[in-house]
């Protein structure tokens, strides 16, 4: 007798996974395996279900096999949310971004503010390490060499970005 795992039963799986996940280790593993977009909805299913007060339970079953169940109560649903609305990944990347400096305030914590050859506008905070010692002109193009952080929420997969500039560099043209 040969058991299959068919896409749906690895579906199953994963869902059950996730409604049983309460710490932030678990959380982030089950988002690189499925996506934080299922964890952004089971954090949706755990709101409504303690909003509503209901209690879950699910029970599969395939042929002849032993039905599978799992039951969540509304404490469970409710440890669920609030694990998920405490987690968020962090990704940095470097980029560089050649345009415009619009602005730049040297005070420490110092902020800029560039225009892309794009079009689009791109600002945040001054690194520690950036040179503020230096004469910086504004309305010319310079090669910006950024830090760029997202930060994703897994309770409504929002993603948030910060940009840290890291050194201004002045472009020659070419």
């Amino acid at each position: 007798f040969l058991l299959i795992e068919s896409e749906l039963d690895k579906t199953f799986a994963n869902v059950f996974e996730i409604l049983k996940a309460t710490d932030s280790d678990k959380l982030r593993e089950l988002a690189s395996k499925v996506g934080i977009a299922s964890i952004s909805k089971a954090h949706h299913w755990a709101q409504e279900t303690w909003r509503y007060g209901l209690d879950t339970k699910i029970t599969i079953s395939k042929n002849l096999s032993e039905p599978l169940e799992f039951e969540i109560s509304k404490s469970d649903a409710l440890a669920l949310k609030k694990a998920i609305e405490q987690k968020s990944e962090q990704f940095i990347s470097q980029e560089n971004i050649i345009g415009e400096l619009v602005g730049i305030d040297v005070e420490r914590p110092g902020y800029f503010h560039i225009r892309s050859l794009t079009g689009e506008d791109v600002g945040g905070k001054l690194s520690e390490t950036f040179q503020t010692d230096a004469e910086w002109v504004i309305n010319i193009n310079y090669i910006a060499h950024l830090s760029k952080i997202s930060t994703v929420k897994y309770s409504t997969g929002e993603e948030k970005i910060d940009w840290i500039l890291e050194k201004l560099t002045v472009r020659t043209e070419e």
